[in-house]
């Protein structure tokens, strides 16, 4: 951890001011650290179904639920990064009465 934690400190003192920890993270943790000392999901297979263009079209809504392979994935990491889901997401909420 002591590590993850010094590379970071370098790469966020490159970029002062700039709210980019997590592009700051994923730089580290991608190329800068050790790749035997971290475990990466699978991002189709497991619990959560996480939105990025690698699986594009793994993944399907049937009857207001997401679906990976027809099974229900019970969580969706970054939804509003595909219109499909964050509208699906958004229409589940509650709006005000007016």
């Amino acid at each position: 951890m002591m590590q993850l934690i010094e590379l970071m400190v370098v790469e966020a003192q490159r970029h002062r001011r700039k709210p980019l920890d997590q592009a700051m993270f994923n730089k580290v943790i991608n190329y800068e650290f050790p790749s035997n000392q971290t475990v990466k999901h699978n991002l189709k297979s497991g619990a959560v179904l996480t939105l990025c263009g690698d699986h594009e079209r793994c993944w399907d809504i049937q009857d207001d639920k997401v679906m990976v392979d027809d099974r229900l994935v019970p969580v969706i990491h970054m939804y509003d990064r595909d219109s499909r889901t964050k509208e699906l997401f958004l229409s589940k909420i509650p709006s005000p009465q007016k």
